[in-house]
């Protein structure tokens, strides 16, 4: 205990030490200091709600530390009670505690009534708050179950979109394939169609060549025949009128003979009456009814529809034969009066690629017929004609000698 100065009077107690200012003695109550506080009455100065939020913090803290240790209160809840029912002296020993002993009476009657309460009140609790902590809360595994499902959404709908971005990348790709073929097919079907158009064409005009010098053969026969026929007419005529004389002669003769003879008989015989010569009527020609002329479109009803694919098989079958085709021209030329064109026809079930071309000879023009125009062709087949294109392979094609066409 610290000396005080000489002369100064002791303080009171309570009271700061020396040299620690304090408060003057007219603050306190009754001119004394407040008394210690202590844990108590710092509780009584809190609301009432902070003293709820407090005792739910508490209450969670505690069910979380009972939940993590449940395993090991269950298991010291039992050992607890197995020690009450074999060696209850060493539970008596803890029953005279002084907290327990202020728990009413009935409960630590025995020591085996006050374990089977105890052990009573700690399982199920343990387990519950066990059961909280490791299982999860309630309604915990429906809420991981929906999150899991939106993200599987999500990923699904991520997976969807690069599904589609890579399928329409791939349409788009066929369609630049397809049209690249599609070009590709067309440059190569019009290099043919020329070519074929051009070794028709030669082919047409060796063949009016051919028919022209064929013809002009013909009328040199049929003028060489015609005077041959002369000849022999004239000397037919000369042999005609030799005879003719002979018979005059001859006729002369006889009727000379036969008046010479008359006069004998008529002297010596009666007279005789004459009897009247029957000349013979000629046979009556009955005329031929005469051929009766169609119109053009009662002619067109008289070439039937045939199967293109049966044409291009074998054209030499239809040969001479009528045919009704009908298609689109894709290549078509005028040379004086002849139109020679070529035409794609198609087939029941084809599709835009399954066509068969056929080449068109038509004596006359055809004035308002182009390229892609549709066209109906009333002719005769007339056999195929053959060439090269530009890529050297050989093409053969029927050909149609057209009499009409049609729109």
């Amino acid at each position: 205990m610290s000396q005080q100065p000489p002369g100064q009077p002791e303080p009171p107690r309570g009271a700061a030490p020396p040299g620690i200012p304090t408060p003057p003695y007219h603050q306190y109550k009754g001119g004394s200091p407040p008394p210690p506080q202590t844990l108590s009455s710092r509780w009584r100065r809190y609301s009432w709600w902070a003293k709820l939020l407090l005792g739910f913090i508490a209450v969670a803290i505690l069910i979380v530390v009972i939940g993590f240790l449940s395993p090991v209160l269950i298991l010291a809840a039992l050992a607890f009670l197995l020690l009450a029912w074999r060696k209850p002296d060493s539970i008596a020993r803890v029953m005279g505690n002084q907290a327990v002993a202020t728990m009413p009476r009935w409960l630590h009657a025995t020591p085996v009534r006050f374990a089977t309460i105890l052990a009573a009140v700690i399982i199920p609790v343990s387990a519950l708050a066990g059961f909280y902590v490791y299982e999860g809360a309630p309604g915990q595994e429906q809420k991981t179950a929906t999150a899991t499902a939106k993200q599987s959404t999500r990923d699904a709908r991520t997976a969807s979109s690069a599904i589609t971005a890579t399928a329409k990348q791939g349409i788009q790709d066929t369609r630049t394939a397809n049209s690249a073929i599609t070009a590709t097919a067309k440059q190569s079907t019009k290099v043919a169609s020329n070519d074929a158009t051009a070794t028709f064409q030669r082919s047409s005009q060796d063949a009016k060549s051919t028919g022209t010098a064929v013809t002009a053969a013909s009328k040199q026969s049929t003028q060489d025949t015609k005077n041959t026929a002369t000849a022999e007419a004239a000397t037919a005529k000369q042999s005609t009128q030799d005879t003719k004389s002979t018979a005059n002669a001859a006729s002369t003769a006889v009727q000379q003979d036969a008046l010479a003879q008359r006069a004998a008989q008529t002297a010596n015989a009666p007279t005789s009456t004459p009897k009247p010569t029957v000349t013979p009527k000629p046979p009556t020609s009955t005329p031929m009814p005469p051929t009766p002329t169609l119109s053009p479109d009662q002619d067109r009803a008289t070439y039937p529809a045939v199967d293109v694919r049966e044409l291009n098989k074998n054209p030499d079958k239809f040969k001479g034969q009528k045919v009704k085709l009908e298609g689109e021209i894709f290549k078509i030329q005028e040379k004086g009066s002849v139109t020679t064109f070529q035409m794609w026809v198609t087939y029941p079930g084809a599709s835009e690629f399954d066509r068969i071309p056929i080449a068109v000879v038509f004596e006359g023009n055809t004035p308002g017929y182009y390229e892609g125009a549709q066209v109906t062709v009333y002719g005769t087949g007339a056999g195929t004609f053959s060439g090269t294109n530009a890529f050297g392979a050989k093409i053969t094609q029927p050909i149609i000698d057209a009499q009409h066409l049609g729109g």
